[in-house]
């Protein structure tokens, strides 16, 4: 089997797993409130990710950019409450969509903040992908709804999120900066879940520890893959996360995406390929496997 061809399973199996998660997370928030969720899923995430703690120890925490660890850790608490408050208000084929314009926003925010060119074909891919999103949002031809806007700020988010992740990788190693994130984002989560706590139960625990191990096991998979293959071959084949996502909720929720979604997400899809083809960086193909 090729390279390409192996690292095209697993992409393929990295964007099951996340769209498993996100059905997995709408279940859950019918009990467990957003910000509930968010801290129990960074605790679990920090919970596999001891092993290797203990091995390294403090070591392996060192870092040049402590306030570039901070602002990621928020930039990806507020991108996950965000979604997920989103997620319990519109279909999830939607949300799923509008998520998508992650890499648009990185590569808008690449040129402000890492002072990337923007010009030519990635402006071009930039404005394209804004236009899937409104395709999606329609403002004007319906009531622009609150949670279309949260999942639009989750990109922004996760877009923000990338952005400290290509400029720590300049410093810092991943299991550094993956470690440090968790490490910042469980007290942080838990701040802010304080005020909506509610005590899960055991079923409540066992699907939010899921959601842990497919986190995990997306990380795994998508790390693999781009040692594998170009950015820019793997991450358009992550859209097959859409028809999963909208087949699970279809199975579980009885929800049907209408031509609208499609036809933004395909206009999403168009400008994430030009973009990569015009030379994004693998950093801000997508969100990332930290972001996952």
């Amino acid at each position: 089997m090729s390279p390409v061809l192996r690292g095209g399973l697993l992409v393929v199996g990295s964007s099951a797993c996340v769209a498993l998660d996100t059905i997995v997370a709408r279940v859950v928030m019918e009990e467990i409130n957003p910000f509930v969720l968010v801290f129990f899923r960074n605790a679990f995430g920090l919970l596999f990710m001891l092993p290797w703690l203990l091995r390294v120890g403090t070591r392996g925490l060192a870092t040049h950019k402590p306030a570039i660890h901070v602002l990621r850790a928020l930039a990806k608490i507020v991108a996950f409450i965000a979604f997920f408050w989103g997620l319990t208000r519109i279909p999830v084929a939607d949300a799923t969509a509008i998520v998508f314009a992650t890499p648009l926003f990185a590569a808008a925010g690449a040129a402000l903040w890492l002072g990337e060119s923007l010009r030519g074909g990635r402006l071009a891919a930039i404005l394209l992908g804004f236009l899937g999103v409104l395709v999606i949002v329609r403002p004007g031809l319906q009531v622009l709804d609150a949670a279309a806007l949260a999942c639009v700020a989750a990109a922004l988010g996760h877009a923000l999120v990338g952005l400290c992740v290509k400029h720590l990788s300049r410093h810092d190693p991943p299991n550094t900066i993956i470690a440090l994130n968790l490490l910042l984002s469980v007290p942080l989560a838990l701040l802010l879940a304080l005020p909506f706590w509610t005590t899960p139960d055991a079923p409540m625990l066992l699907l939010m520890a899921l959601q842990g191990l497919l986190g995990l096991g997306s990380q795994l998979f998508i790390t693999r893959a781009m040692r594998l293959a170009d950015a820019s071959v793997m991450m358009p084949i992550d859209f097959v996360r859409l028809p999963m996502v909208a087949a699970l909720a279809f199975a579980a929720f009885g929800e049907l995406a209408d031509a609208w979604t499609w036809a933004g997400a395909a206009i999403i899809f168009c400008a994430t390929v030009l973009l990569l083809r015009a030379g994004t960086t693998r950093a801000l193909a997508g969100p990332g496997p930290q972001e996952r």
